[in-house]
């Protein structure tokens, strides 16, 4: 059972989430005034790469070796290519309808396992 606590620590986590989520988009805008998109691009995934070096260090190993491409292929797919898409998409389009298109992805992500893969939805595998 949720206690009241509980309910504010996760109320202020969500708005939390929503500040840092939201402020990349209006970040990119900014930093498109003075970078080329390939070159902000670049230097958010080596941010995010420096950040994350420690733990993917300690976790490498538990890897099993027919499982890389899986992975290398999630890492390509799930941050490498959005992250020139978003940067490139902004030199067109507002902060706010980036972030707006952006929180869509739940939903295509959805639709595509449905659609492409095949799997089966109903409202007992959504966790509210």
């Amino acid at each position: 059972m949720y206690t009241k606590e509980n309910r504010l620590l996760a109320l202020f986590l969500l708005f939390a989430l929503a500040v840092i989520w939201g402020s990349s988009f209006i970040l990119m805008h900014e930093g498109l005034k003075v970078f080329k998109f390939t070159q902000l691009a670049a230097f958010r995934l080596r941010i995010a790469g420096l950040v994350f070096l420690p733990l993917g260090i300690i976790n490498i190993r538990k890897i099993e070796r027919q499982d890389i491409k899986w992975f290398a292929l999630a890492g390509l797919l799930g941050n490498f290519i959005p992250a020139f898409f978003f940067p490139y998409a902004q030199t067109h389009l507002q902060s706010s309808v980036a972030g707006a298109l952006n929180s869509l992805t739940p939903l295509f992500t959805l639709l595509s396992g449905i659609l492409i893969f095949g799997k089966k939805f109903n409202k007992f595998k959504m966790h509210l």
